[in-house]
């Protein structure tokens, strides 16, 4: 019931009214200050539970504690019993049937509630549920006559929809009275697309899979119709099963699509990346290498390598001490952090940052965050890695990046001191951009405008220690 919980959860965040469940109980929705989504994804679902299930109530059971009594007239498991195609006045008839059936229990249910509700003493004190059992749960004539509410799908067997019917895994086969009143009642049940998506007003995709032999057309379309602006897209996965079993290459065109909408209407600020078959050795070889590779780019190697220290002043002794790479610069930055580079040659440097409220080392953080705009990593972690670029192509270059799809932030002039300049000047030391990659791969293009002076112009601060991580 995913969808149809979805459109429900939406429309209470957006338009918030319940103030108790169908049982009574009291709930405030509107003081939980439910956060809207900004879009809704309705796959391959049926408009709620309880239209679906009652559509798959088994009509014949006259008695809820015996499902043998059974109606002969609209019991289609009987040896002598209707046979599809089924008419349209057998389908009214059977039907209204099963929608009589969830009407009865239902109101069963609403008076065990009111009995409950009920001071009890003995045994019955303190007790708010009655839990029962709800017997044949799978008898859709749908699922035997594809000609009703049709699709691609394939008809089910007499024999393998009476497993269903009869399995005690089935639909709402154990409930409680309280349950089914929110949850398969139809007419009290509030998770019902078809009643929340009026309410709602953000980008909604709704998807049916025109093989699908549990969601039909009716409850995709019924949605899409009840969507109440043009912000909705429609589409129909040809070939398409409900699990997409054995199915991986008309599940990637649906998760294609899906991304496309996505992007389309800006709920994704990355467009994803172009889903296709895996490259082959031959592609790599003709099209990828540094003579055939048609976006190449002028990179002029790494110009630093970030890392995070846990004790600042450990690994100066140890990248000085024990590699023999001098300390460059040294210079405190936000929050009181600070930033450490040491001369790696040819142009290239190993720096470090340390936080005073940084992570601990822990297998699997490998990667600063986009959601923090401090862009923190853990300890032992390279946070991030950047490439200089010709003096003069910063620009274009995060221009390009931004082209190929690439979320990529401005040009960030970084001022001497450890603070940052909204243009180039003659105290900013690097121009850069950041951006990540497929798996949160941090990076940077830079451009190096400052050469690093003498130890008494460059180390302004001394060493931070793990004594000192707030």
């Amino acid at each position: 019931g995913g969808g149809s919980l979805s459109a429900f959860y939406q429309s209470q965040a957006e338009k918030p009214t319940i103030t108790c469940t169908p049982a009574g109980d009291p709930v405030d929705l509107a003081a939980a200050k439910l956060i809207p989504a900004d879009g809704l994804l309705l796959l391959a679902a049926h408009s709620s539970r309880a239209r679906i299930f009652t559509e798959w109530l088994d009509p014949a059971v006259l008695d809820e504690t015996d499902p043998s009594r059974r109606d002969p007239a609209l019991d289609i498991f009987a040896v002598d019993g209707p046979k599809p195609p089924y008419s349209p006045e057998f389908v009214e008839g059977y039907r209204a049937a099963q929608l009589a059936r969830n009407r009865r229990i239902t109101a069963w249910a609403q008076e065990r509630v009111k009995e409950l509700n009920e001071q009890h003493q003995g045994w019955q004190q303190g007790q708010r549920d009655l839990c029962f059992t709800v017997h044949c749960t799978q008898a859709d004539i749908a699922r035997l006559d594809t000609s009703l509410d049709h699709n691609q799908r394939e008809p089910a067997s007499l024999e393998e929809l009476a497993k269903e019917n009869h399995s005690p895994a089935g639909l709402a086969r154990y409930s409680n009275v309280r349950s089914w009143l929110s949850q398969w009642s139809v007419d009290l049940s509030r998770a019902d697309a078809l009643a929340c998506l009026p309410h709602t007003s953000v980008p909604t995709f709704v998807l049916h899979n025109a093989k699908d032999h549990l969601a039909f057309p009716s409850h995709a379309k019924g949605m899409y119709s009840a969507i109440p602006h043009n912000r909705k897209k429609y589409y129909e996965a040809e070939d398409a099963t409900h699990y997409f079993f054995g199915q991986p290459d008309v599940l990637t065109t649906v998760a294609a699509a899906i991304c496309d909408w996505l992007v389309a209407e800006k709920l994704v600020r990355i467009p994803p990346a172009e889903i296709s078959p895996p490259l082959s050795l031959e592609d790599l070889r003709t099209s990828y290498g540094p003579a055939t590779l048609a976006t190449k780019l002028e990179i002029q190697g790494l110009n630093h390598v970030v890392l995070v220290s846990s004790d600042m002043d450990r690994t100066v002794k140890f990248v000085c001490g024990k590699l023999g790479f001098p300390l460059v610069k040294a210079f405190p930055v936000f929050d009181g952090a600070q930033h450490f580079f040491f001369d790696a040659g040819n142009g290239c440097h190993l720096a470090y940052f340390w936080y005073p409220k940084a992570p601990p080392s822990f297998p699997g953080v490998s990667s600063a965050s986009p959601k923090d705009p401090e862009a923190k990593s853990a300890h032992g972690s390279m946070n991030h890695v950047a490439w200089r670029v010709p003096t003069g192509k910063l620009s274009a270059y995060r221009q390009t990046l931004a082209d190929r799809g690439v979320l990529v932030s401005e040009v960030i002039y970084h001022d001497n001191s450890g603070g940052f300049s909204d243009k180039l000047t003659p105290t900013v030391s690097w121009a850069s951009c950041y951006f990540y990659g497929p798996d949160g791969e941090y990076f940077e293009f830079t451009e190096q405008h400052h050469v690093f002076g003498t130890p008494e112009q460059e180390i302004e601060v001394a060493p931070k220690t793990r004594r000192e991580i707030r």
